[in-house]
């Protein structure tokens, strides 16, 4: 196999698009895939049932793709499934290149009782499904040599200028992570001295809102300790596959030395060290999710007419 490989999957759906990417990386570590999602008709109801719909979806997905030039041609569908009077959900995936084609089911797993009475109730004619906002997720890889080199030339370069004139401001830091009170009370002092919607944004209800949170599994607060103290805070869930990051807090007077950014970079270093698989920046489009290698996800909203 050469480089450069152009895979086409049939969704613009990023959690099936990145699911590829991550399946085709981990098979052939050595080789560039380009990995393009095109909207292509599955042919069947919104929501499948059973595994005949199923199938027949993903099959239709890589039919719909076959009239372009590509390497690889993916279809995967979600569907859902009664045993026993339970609920269950599935997926079936269908690849495929110029000579044979491969399909694949995924394990079953078991939906709640309150989605499979919802399920039960529910004509899927009624359900829309419509475009939101977007939010920015960053794919980790196993090394973060590895990270930099997948960052543009110009974002490795301004990326490595601001850690070099934090480094001159800041002889010694490191990142540090804390459920404790006193880095709470910085965290919220940060955030309401923040100028605009962002320091308005935390009220004293939203204040203890946050409290709770921290007092859930998972949930921690990421922050730089420098030299100056505590400059910059970072609100976070984190499980065993990867971190989202909530919200976020400054010190304003150390602005000139990105201490923002920085700490993003000392995270996405720790999530590495730790074979995470992602860092997810949750929604927002803010230019600085980009330049430090995220990618965009497409959100959507679920109307359902009971």
């Amino acid at each position: 196999m050469g480089k450069g490989k152009l895979i086409l999957v049939g969704s613009s759906n990023p959690t099936k698009i990145n699911a590829v990417k991550q399946a085709f990386h981990l098979v052939y570590p050595k080789i560039k895939f380009k990995v393009v999602g095109k909207d292509v008709s599955s042919g069947v109801s919104d929501q499948p049932m059973g595994e005949k719909e199923t199938f027949l979806g993903a099959n239709n997905r890589v039919l719909g793709l076959l009239k372009d030039e590509a390497n690889y041609y993916v279809g995967i569908e979600g569907g859902c499934c009664f045993i026993d009077k339970k609920l269950y959900a599935f997926a079936w995936v269908i690849t495929r290149d110029d000579k044979k084609v491969g399909c694949g089911k995924t394990s079953l797993f078991q939906l709640p009782r309150k989605i499979q009475n919802l399920v039960e109730k529910i004509d899927f004619k009624t359900v829309k499904i419509k475009k939101s906002d977007q939010a920015i997720n960053l794919l980790l890889p196993k090394s973060y040599d590895e990270y930099l080199a997948g960052l543009t030339k110009k974002n490795r370069h301004e990326l490595r200028r601001k850690k070099r004139k934090f480094d001159k401001e800041n002889t010694s830091y490191k990142l540090e992570e804390s459920k404790e009170q006193d880095i709470f009370e910085i965290f919220i002092s940060q955030h309401k001295t923040s100028k605009g919607e962002k320091g308005n944004f935390m009220t004293d209800m939203v204040e203890s809102y946050f409290k709770n949170l921290l007092n859930l599994e998972g949930w921690k607060i990421y922050y730089t300790n420098t030299d100056n103290g505590v400059i910059s805070t970072a609100f976070c869930y984190e499980n065993e596959n990867g971190c989202y990051l909530y919200n976020s807090s400054r010190d304003k007077e150390f602005d000139y030395i990105n201490p923002g950014i920085i700490l993003y970079d000392l995270i996405i270093q720790k999530l590495i060290e730790r074979e995470m698989n992602f860092f997810d920046f949750l929604k927002g489009t803010e230019r600085y999710k980009y330049d430090l290698g995220g990618d965009s996800v497409q959100l959507y909203d679920l109307i359902m007419e009971l």
